[in-house]
């Protein structure tokens, strides 16, 4: 996934901004933009860094806008950008429609119910406390390091005149990230790494405070410093524990699926048969190469009925998980094109996996027997059978 480059170029990127406030070479500023923007391109949640970025710059200029400085900035990002831009110019779902930008709104943090491009789901959590659990969840950063997050925090602003830079760059840093975030009506574990490395160094800053005052301290601060040797081994093993677990849980889902491919494989005699799927199509490429796998999510009632006109002889099923598509797909493209087949293809069940089910689309225009689905309400379904 992009989300880990993102990440690298925007961790290089604040590298360089630190080096050009220590050294005021100008050169750090144009790599600091440039490894900014490649972020930027990349996950456009980091384009949101640009604003602590600039704030950092402007108290390193004593509160002043340096127009010089600004053009070398705006010049080596904007290198970046432009080439992005061109390249939307031709794809404008990758900017201007993108789901997070089309979707986005402060209302999301507060909800928990939401119908989005990839279906309707039912969270646990509301969207904002969903993303402020992985300062404190143990798959990021255990509970533990939480009163070093907010010592960190305290250190910061204890020493402003020497660290207001850090709690600009940090904690900027996260409330820009963290800010974005609540507003996309998503929740994805992978999408807390945006500020990670923020609350981290945070923690890292607070740790080093603590210690330091313990060493001020005889014996009972020597004992405090062991305890909390302890109790780091014990927060990083449950944070292994914790990402082991997630680990384990990923592969489970991946070898289902891999077991409903392998059995859908079995149960398909024709050599190289067309089959519609939606979650399964890159695993069956791998996986069941003998198979022409077809992505269901971009098939609509037009572009299945010209399938069937143009390849009438040719074998064609449909394998899909039936309790997505009816949950999480209601009055999206992959619901739609099965219930259309279902009312305008005679589909013949061969068998179920699971929450699989396959079907082979017979070459007919409409049924003349089996079950006509007429329509849902909630979770009922209504069928006509016909004689």
């Amino acid at each position: 996934m992009a989300d880990a480059p993102a990440l690298l170029w925007t961790v290089i990127s604040a590298w360089c901004l630190v080096r050009y406030a220590h050294s005021r070479h100008n050169a750090w500023i144009a790599a600091a933009a440039f490894t900014l923007a490649l972020s930027a391109i990349t996950r456009w949640i980091y384009g949101t860094l640009a604003i602590p970025w600039g704030v950092f710059c402007i108290y390193h200029w004593g509160w002043r806008i340096r127009p010089r400085m600004v053009l070398i900035a705006v010049i080596s990002g904007g290198v970046v950008i432009l080439l992005q831009l061109a390249h939307t110019r031709q794809n404008p779902d990758s900017l201007v429609r993108h789901a997070w930008v089309e979707n986005w709104s402060i209302r999301n943090a507060f909800e928990r119910d939401f119908v989005n491009p990839d279906g309707t789901f039912h969270y646990e959590l509301s969207i904002s406390r969903y993303y402020a659990n992985a300062v404190r969840d143990g798959y990021y950063i255990h509970a533990i390091f939480f009163p070093l997050i907010a010592g960190g925090v305290v250190r910061i602003l204890l020493d402003r005149r020497r660290s207001l830079s850090a709690l600009i760059l940090l904690c900027g840093w996260f409330v820009a990230t963290y800010g974005f975030l609540i507003g996309i009506p998503y929740q994805n574990i992978r999408f807390s790494l945006a500020f990670f490395p923020a609350v981290t160094a945070l923690a890292g800053i607070g740790m080093v405070y603590l210690w330091k005052q313990l060493d001020r301290l005889p014996a009972p601060g020597f004992t405090a410093q062991g305890a909390i040797v302890l109790a780091m081994l014990v927060a990083v093993s449950s944070t292994y524990r914790a990402g082991k677990i997630e680990i384990a849980r990923i592969a489970s889902i991946k070898n289902a699926d891999l077991q409903a491919i392998q059995w859908a494989d079995e149960n398909i005699p024709e050599a190289n048969a067309d089959v519609y799927t939606l979650e399964l199509w890159l695993m069956m490429q791998r996986y069941a190469s003998r198979l022409n796998a077809l992505q269901i999510y971009y098939e609509t009632p037009e572009s299945l009925a010209a399938y069937s006109a143009e390849n009438s002889g040719r074998a064609t099923y449909v394998l899909l998980n039936l309790w997505s598509i009816e949950n999480q797909w209601v009055g999206k493209a992959p619901w739609t094109a099965l219930h259309w087949l279902e009312e305008n293809r005679d589909l013949q069940h061969i068998g179920r996996y699971g929450n699989y089910h396959l079907w082979k689309i017979n070459p007919v225009e409409r049924k003349t027997g089996g079950l006509q689905h007429i329509g849902r309400y909630g979770n009922y379904h209504l069928w006509q059978v016909n004689p």
